[in-house]
Protein backbone atom coordinates (compact mmCIF):
# COMPACT_ATOMS: atom_id res chain seq x y z
CA UNK A 1 0.00 0.00 0.00
CA UNK A 2 1.51 3.32 -0.72
CA UNK A 3 2.53 4.78 2.83
CA UNK A 4 4.13 8.34 1.86
CA UNK A 5 7.04 9.83 -0.14
CA UNK A 6 10.87 10.59 1.43
CA UNK A 7 12.26 13.88 1.19
CA UNK A 8 15.42 15.21 2.72
CA UNK A 9 15.79 16.50 5.83
CA UNK A 10 17.26 19.54 7.74
CA UNK A 11 20.32 17.61 8.71
CA UNK A 12 22.88 15.50 6.87
CA UNK A 13 21.59 12.39 7.03
CA UNK A 14 18.10 12.70 7.69
CA UNK A 15 15.31 11.92 6.07
CA UNK A 16 11.39 13.19 6.45
CA UNK A 17 8.99 10.24 5.57
CA UNK A 18 5.81 12.29 4.74
CA UNK A 19 2.57 9.49 5.54
CA UNK A 20 -0.09 9.33 3.56
CA UNK A 21 -1.51 6.90 5.81
CA UNK A 22 -1.60 6.21 9.56
CA UNK A 23 1.26 3.93 10.56
CA UNK A 24 1.51 1.84 13.30
CA UNK A 25 4.09 0.74 16.10
CA UNK A 26 5.52 -2.64 13.77
CA UNK A 27 4.36 -1.93 10.72
CA UNK A 28 6.89 -2.69 8.12
CA UNK A 29 7.70 0.06 5.43
CA UNK A 30 9.61 -0.66 2.57
CA UNK A 31 11.26 2.16 0.99
CA UNK A 32 11.61 2.57 -2.89
CA UNK A 33 11.28 -0.04 -5.61
CA UNK A 34 13.30 -3.28 -5.33
CA UNK A 35 16.33 -3.55 -6.74
CA UNK A 36 16.64 0.62 -6.64
CA UNK A 37 19.30 2.09 -5.13
CA UNK A 38 19.13 3.18 -1.73
CA UNK A 39 15.60 0.38 -0.99
CA UNK A 40 15.76 -0.95 2.35
CA UNK A 41 12.65 -1.77 5.02
CA UNK A 42 12.51 -0.45 8.08
CA UNK A 43 10.14 -1.21 11.28
CA UNK A 44 7.89 1.57 12.51
CA UNK A 45 8.48 2.59 16.13
CA UNK A 46 6.15 4.88 16.80
CA UNK A 47 2.73 6.12 15.76
CA UNK A 48 2.76 8.61 12.88
CA UNK A 49 -0.91 10.16 12.08
CA UNK A 50 -1.85 10.32 8.22
CA UNK A 51 -0.38 13.48 7.04
CA UNK A 52 2.39 13.53 9.29
CA UNK A 53 5.77 13.06 9.37
CA UNK A 54 8.64 10.68 10.68
CA UNK A 55 12.01 11.64 11.06
CA UNK A 56 14.92 9.00 9.75
CA UNK A 57 18.45 8.79 9.85
CA UNK A 58 20.38 6.20 7.85
CA UNK A 59 23.87 5.67 9.42
CA UNK A 60 25.13 2.90 6.68
CA UNK A 61 24.70 1.53 3.53
CA UNK A 62 23.29 3.44 0.47
CA UNK A 63 20.95 6.32 1.03
CA UNK A 64 17.94 6.91 -0.77
CA UNK A 65 16.84 9.10 -2.95
CA UNK A 66 14.46 12.50 -2.27
CA UNK A 67 11.19 11.73 -3.67
CA UNK A 68 12.02 7.83 -3.20
CA UNK A 69 8.01 6.33 -2.34
CA UNK A 70 7.43 4.17 0.54
CA UNK A 71 4.78 1.25 0.64
CA UNK A 72 3.51 -0.33 3.97
CA UNK A 73 3.80 -4.10 3.30
CA UNK A 74 3.09 -5.68 6.30
CA UNK A 75 0.58 -4.85 9.57
CA UNK A 76 0.56 -6.77 12.88
CA UNK A 77 -2.22 -4.95 14.34
CA UNK A 78 -3.25 -5.94 18.25
CA UNK A 79 -6.73 -6.91 17.70
CA UNK A 80 -5.14 -9.40 14.99
CA UNK A 81 -2.38 -10.62 16.57
CA UNK A 82 -5.28 -11.00 20.08
CA UNK A 83 -6.96 -13.38 17.53
CA UNK A 84 -3.84 -15.46 16.45
CA UNK A 85 -2.39 -15.70 20.07
CA UNK A 86 -4.68 -18.47 21.04
CA UNK A 87 -4.96 -20.02 17.78
CA UNK A 88 -1.15 -20.43 17.81
CA UNK A 89 -1.47 -21.86 21.03
CA UNK A 90 -3.50 -24.26 20.42
CA UNK A 91 -1.68 -25.94 17.39
CA UNK A 92 1.28 -25.93 19.92
CA UNK A 93 -0.43 -28.81 21.28
CA UNK A 94 -1.26 -30.87 18.42
CA UNK A 95 1.57 -33.80 18.02
CA UNK A 96 3.78 -33.06 14.82
CA UNK A 97 2.89 -35.97 11.91
CA UNK A 98 5.93 -37.71 10.58
CA UNK A 99 5.27 -36.73 6.65
CA UNK A 100 5.21 -39.54 4.64
CA UNK A 101 5.22 -39.98 0.98
CA UNK A 102 1.70 -40.38 -0.87
CA UNK A 103 0.88 -43.51 -2.76
CA UNK A 104 -1.48 -42.84 -5.64
CA UNK A 105 -2.67 -44.79 -8.32
CA UNK A 106 -5.01 -42.60 -10.33
CA UNK A 107 -8.09 -44.36 -11.77
CA UNK A 108 -9.36 -42.87 -15.10
CA UNK A 109 -13.20 -42.95 -15.12
CA UNK A 110 -14.87 -44.91 -17.72
CA UNK A 111 -15.20 -42.74 -21.27
CA UNK A 112 -18.91 -42.37 -22.14
CA UNK A 113 -20.25 -43.72 -25.45
CA UNK A 114 -20.03 -41.40 -27.87
CA UNK A 115 -23.06 -41.50 -30.15
CA UNK A 116 -23.81 -39.67 -33.43
CA UNK A 117 -24.83 -36.11 -32.07
CA UNK A 118 -25.16 -32.82 -34.09
CA UNK A 119 -22.41 -30.40 -32.72
CA UNK A 120 -23.80 -27.36 -32.03
CA UNK A 121 -22.51 -23.89 -32.42
CA UNK A 122 -23.96 -21.48 -29.60
CA UNK A 123 -23.51 -17.05 -29.11
CA UNK A 124 -22.43 -15.73 -25.74
CA UNK A 125 -23.91 -12.51 -25.48
CA UNK A 126 -24.31 -9.92 -22.87
CA UNK A 127 -27.64 -8.55 -24.20
CA UNK A 128 -28.75 -10.78 -27.27
CA UNK A 129 -30.54 -8.87 -30.14
CA UNK A 130 -34.02 -11.43 -29.78
CA UNK A 131 -34.77 -10.30 -33.41
CA UNK A 132 -31.95 -11.82 -35.27
CA UNK A 133 -31.75 -14.87 -32.56
CA UNK A 134 -33.38 -17.31 -33.65
CA UNK A 135 -31.85 -20.67 -32.47
CA UNK A 136 -30.37 -21.73 -29.64
CA UNK A 137 -27.80 -19.49 -27.87
CA UNK A 138 -25.87 -18.34 -24.60
CA UNK A 139 -26.63 -15.45 -22.36
CA UNK A 140 -24.49 -14.06 -19.38
CA UNK A 141 -26.49 -13.64 -16.41
CA UNK A 142 -26.61 -10.68 -14.78
CA UNK A 143 -28.39 -8.73 -11.66
CA UNK A 144 -27.90 -5.74 -13.15
CA UNK A 145 -29.45 -6.26 -16.21
CA UNK A 146 -31.93 -8.46 -15.29
CA UNK A 147 -34.89 -6.80 -17.05
CA UNK A 148 -33.01 -7.59 -20.38
CA UNK A 149 -32.68 -11.51 -19.81
CA UNK A 150 -34.88 -12.91 -22.53
CA UNK A 151 -37.12 -15.15 -19.85
CA UNK A 152 -39.35 -15.85 -22.81
CA UNK A 153 -36.91 -17.96 -24.11
CA UNK A 154 -35.64 -19.23 -20.72
CA UNK A 155 -35.90 -23.01 -21.69
CA UNK A 156 -34.06 -22.79 -24.73
CA UNK A 157 -31.10 -20.87 -23.75
CA UNK A 158 -27.75 -21.60 -22.57
CA UNK A 159 -27.32 -19.82 -19.10
CA UNK A 160 -23.77 -18.72 -18.40
CA UNK A 161 -22.73 -17.39 -14.87
CA UNK A 162 -19.83 -15.42 -14.31
CA UNK A 163 -16.84 -17.01 -13.43
CA UNK A 164 -16.84 -14.62 -10.06
CA UNK A 165 -19.91 -14.37 -7.90
CA UNK A 166 -18.72 -12.18 -4.21
CA UNK A 167 -20.32 -13.45 -1.01
CA UNK A 168 -22.42 -9.78 -1.07
CA UNK A 169 -23.88 -10.67 -4.35
CA UNK A 170 -25.07 -14.63 -3.94
CA UNK A 171 -28.46 -13.55 -2.59
CA UNK A 172 -29.21 -11.40 -5.83
CA UNK A 173 -28.15 -14.24 -8.25
CA UNK A 174 -30.00 -17.25 -6.21
CA UNK A 175 -33.26 -14.73 -6.31
CA UNK A 176 -32.30 -14.21 -10.34
CA UNK A 177 -31.25 -18.25 -11.01
CA UNK A 178 -34.93 -19.01 -9.29
CA UNK A 179 -36.39 -16.63 -11.63
CA UNK A 180 -34.49 -18.21 -14.31
CA UNK A 181 -35.87 -21.91 -13.28
CA UNK A 182 -39.51 -20.93 -12.95
CA UNK A 183 -39.74 -19.76 -16.28
CA UNK A 184 -38.30 -23.28 -17.12
CA UNK A 185 -34.69 -22.63 -17.47
CA UNK A 186 -32.96 -26.08 -17.62
CA UNK A 187 -29.62 -25.35 -18.92
CA UNK A 188 -26.75 -23.12 -16.91
CA UNK A 189 -22.78 -23.00 -17.67
CA UNK A 190 -21.12 -22.20 -13.85
CA UNK A 191 -18.27 -20.35 -13.60
CA UNK A 192 -17.70 -22.47 -11.03
CA UNK A 193 -18.64 -25.56 -9.51
CA UNK A 194 -20.06 -24.50 -6.14
CA UNK A 195 -22.31 -22.63 -8.06
CA UNK A 196 -24.47 -25.50 -7.75
CA UNK A 197 -25.59 -24.43 -4.36
CA UNK A 198 -27.48 -21.30 -5.86
CA UNK A 199 -30.59 -23.47 -7.29
CA UNK A 200 -33.58 -24.68 -5.54
CA UNK A 201 -33.14 -27.77 -4.42
CA UNK A 202 -30.24 -28.40 -5.63
CA UNK A 203 -30.80 -28.12 -8.96
CA UNK A 204 -33.03 -31.06 -9.33
CA UNK A 205 -34.48 -31.09 -13.16
CA UNK A 206 -31.69 -28.62 -14.30
CA UNK A 207 -28.88 -29.25 -16.30
CA UNK A 208 -25.49 -27.93 -15.16
CA UNK A 209 -22.42 -28.00 -17.11
CA UNK A 210 -19.29 -27.03 -16.03
CA UNK A 211 -17.82 -23.46 -17.97
CA UNK A 212 -14.29 -22.56 -19.10
CA UNK A 213 -13.02 -21.04 -16.01
CA UNK A 214 -13.51 -23.78 -14.04
CA UNK A 215 -10.17 -24.81 -15.78
CA UNK A 216 -11.07 -28.75 -16.63
CA UNK A 217 -8.23 -29.94 -18.49
CA UNK A 218 -8.11 -33.78 -17.72
CA UNK A 219 -10.50 -36.98 -17.22
CA UNK A 220 -10.26 -37.03 -13.38
CA UNK A 221 -11.38 -33.88 -13.16
CA UNK A 222 -14.23 -34.77 -15.70
CA UNK A 223 -14.23 -38.00 -13.40
CA UNK A 224 -15.24 -35.69 -10.29
CA UNK A 225 -17.90 -33.48 -12.10
CA UNK A 226 -19.36 -36.80 -13.15
CA UNK A 227 -19.49 -37.66 -9.46
CA UNK A 228 -21.23 -34.37 -8.61
CA UNK A 229 -24.18 -34.63 -10.83
CA UNK A 230 -22.74 -32.56 -13.85
CA UNK A 231 -24.10 -33.11 -17.71
CA UNK A 232 -21.33 -32.16 -19.25
CA UNK A 233 -18.38 -29.46 -19.54
CA UNK A 234 -16.64 -26.70 -21.66
CA UNK A 235 -12.96 -27.47 -21.39
CA UNK A 236 -10.28 -24.96 -20.93
CA UNK A 237 -8.89 -23.77 -23.79
CA UNK A 238 -5.70 -22.80 -22.59
CA UNK A 239 -4.65 -26.03 -23.17
CA UNK A 240 -2.43 -27.38 -26.37
CA UNK A 241 -4.07 -28.67 -29.36
CA UNK A 242 -2.49 -32.46 -28.82
CA UNK A 243 -4.10 -31.91 -25.30
CA UNK A 244 -7.28 -31.08 -26.74
CA UNK A 245 -7.93 -33.10 -29.23
CA UNK A 246 -7.20 -36.29 -26.79
CA UNK A 247 -10.00 -35.60 -24.17
CA UNK A 248 -13.09 -35.95 -25.52
CA UNK A 249 -12.01 -39.94 -25.98
CA UNK A 250 -11.43 -40.07 -22.08
CA UNK A 251 -14.40 -37.67 -20.99
CA UNK A 252 -17.13 -39.57 -18.77
CA UNK A 253 -18.90 -36.93 -19.85
CA UNK A 254 -19.74 -34.45 -23.37
CA UNK A 255 -17.77 -32.12 -23.83
CA UNK A 256 -17.57 -28.43 -25.24
CA UNK A 257 -14.84 -25.92 -25.89
CA UNK A 258 -14.56 -22.13 -26.97
CA UNK A 259 -13.45 -22.03 -30.13
CA UNK A 260 -13.56 -18.19 -31.04
CA UNK A 261 -14.64 -14.41 -29.14
CA UNK A 262 -13.14 -12.39 -26.24
CA UNK A 263 -11.29 -14.03 -23.59
CA UNK A 264 -10.82 -12.09 -20.55
CA UNK A 265 -7.65 -11.24 -19.39
CA UNK A 266 -8.33 -10.90 -15.98
CA UNK A 267 -10.80 -10.39 -13.58
CA UNK A 268 -11.11 -7.64 -10.38
CA UNK A 269 -12.76 -6.49 -7.60
CA UNK A 270 -11.43 -3.13 -8.33
CA UNK A 271 -9.77 -1.32 -10.95
CA UNK A 272 -7.02 1.32 -10.52
CA UNK A 273 -8.45 5.24 -10.52
CA UNK A 274 -6.34 5.78 -13.61
CA UNK A 275 -8.34 3.39 -15.94
CA UNK A 276 -11.76 4.42 -16.88
CA UNK A 277 -14.20 1.65 -18.18
CA UNK A 278 -14.34 1.31 -21.63
CA UNK A 279 -11.33 3.27 -22.66
CA UNK A 280 -8.56 2.11 -24.06
CA UNK A 281 -5.17 1.53 -22.30
CA UNK A 282 -2.23 1.26 -24.38
CA UNK A 283 1.30 -0.21 -23.37
CA UNK A 284 4.70 0.32 -24.07
CA UNK A 285 4.59 -2.18 -26.89
CA UNK A 286 1.43 -0.73 -28.72
CA UNK A 287 -0.86 -3.67 -26.85
CA UNK A 288 -4.28 -2.22 -26.19
CA UNK A 289 -6.18 -3.67 -22.96
CA UNK A 290 -9.98 -2.14 -21.82
CA UNK A 291 -12.12 -2.89 -18.88
CA UNK A 292 -15.72 -3.09 -18.40
CA UNK A 293 -17.93 -3.86 -15.15
CA UNK A 294 -20.64 -6.27 -15.02
CA UNK A 295 -22.44 -6.25 -11.74
CA UNK A 296 -19.24 -5.89 -9.13
CA UNK A 297 -16.44 -7.63 -10.98
CA UNK A 298 -14.34 -5.62 -14.01
CA UNK A 299 -13.42 -7.41 -16.58
CA UNK A 300 -10.25 -6.93 -18.45
CA UNK A 301 -9.95 -8.00 -22.57
CA UNK A 302 -7.29 -7.16 -24.92
CA UNK A 303 -8.51 -5.58 -28.20
CA UNK A 304 -8.46 -8.61 -30.15
CA UNK A 305 -10.25 -11.95 -30.00
CA UNK A 306 -9.11 -15.43 -29.34
CA UNK A 307 -9.87 -17.87 -32.68
CA UNK A 308 -9.39 -21.78 -32.99
CA UNK A 309 -11.89 -21.42 -36.17
CA UNK A 310 -9.59 -22.85 -38.01
CA UNK A 311 -9.21 -26.48 -36.39
CA UNK A 312 -13.08 -26.97 -35.78
CA UNK A 313 -13.44 -29.42 -38.14
CA UNK A 314 -10.38 -31.50 -36.03
CA UNK A 315 -12.28 -30.41 -32.60
CA UNK A 316 -15.40 -32.41 -33.76
CA UNK A 317 -13.95 -34.96 -35.09
CA UNK A 318 -12.10 -35.42 -31.64
CA UNK A 319 -15.86 -35.65 -29.75
CA UNK A 320 -16.62 -32.14 -28.83
CA UNK A 321 -20.15 -31.69 -29.21
CA UNK A 322 -20.71 -27.67 -28.60
CA UNK A 323 -18.99 -24.41 -29.77
CA UNK A 324 -19.16 -21.07 -27.93
CA UNK A 325 -18.17 -17.83 -29.39
CA UNK A 326 -17.68 -15.31 -26.47
CA UNK A 327 -19.93 -12.19 -28.24
CA UNK A 328 -18.41 -9.38 -26.10
CA UNK A 329 -19.28 -5.45 -27.26
CA UNK A 330 -16.42 -3.77 -27.79
CA UNK A 331 -16.64 0.39 -27.29
CA UNK A 332 -16.26 2.31 -29.93
CA UNK A 333 -13.58 4.17 -28.76
CA UNK A 334 -11.37 1.18 -28.30
CA UNK A 335 -9.45 -0.27 -32.07
CA UNK A 336 -9.73 -3.75 -32.70
CA UNK A 337 -6.74 -5.64 -33.83
CA UNK A 338 -6.49 -8.04 -36.85
CA UNK A 339 -4.52 -10.27 -34.71
CA UNK A 340 -6.29 -13.02 -33.52
CA UNK A 341 -4.72 -15.83 -30.32
CA UNK A 342 -4.62 -19.34 -30.59
CA UNK A 343 -3.61 -19.72 -27.16
CA UNK A 344 -1.22 -22.52 -26.86
CA UNK A 345 -2.52 -24.69 -29.69
CA UNK A 346 1.06 -25.20 -31.47
CA UNK A 347 3.29 -24.43 -28.37
CA UNK A 348 1.55 -26.37 -25.76
CA UNK A 349 1.55 -25.49 -22.26
CA UNK A 350 5.16 -26.19 -21.38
Amino acid sequence: MPAGKLTRGAKPGQWNLSARVSLLPGDLVRLGVEDEPGHRVIKITRAVPKGGRLTLTFADGPRPESGMPAFLIDRRERGLMEKIGPLESALAKIPEREAKPVEFSPVLPKPRKAGRVEPLAISVWRHPDMRKEKGTFGVWVSTKRAHNLPLQRAATVWWWLPPVIWPDEESEFVSLVAAIVSRGGKRFVLGAPWQTGLFPKGGKGVDFWAGPFCNIANPLALGELARLGFAGAFVTPELSGEDLLALPALSPLPLGVVYKGAWPLGLSRVLSGEVKTCMPVISPKEEGLWAVKYDRTYWLYANWEMDLYKHRDALEKAGYLVFADLREPMPKEVTKRERTSHFNWEVGLL
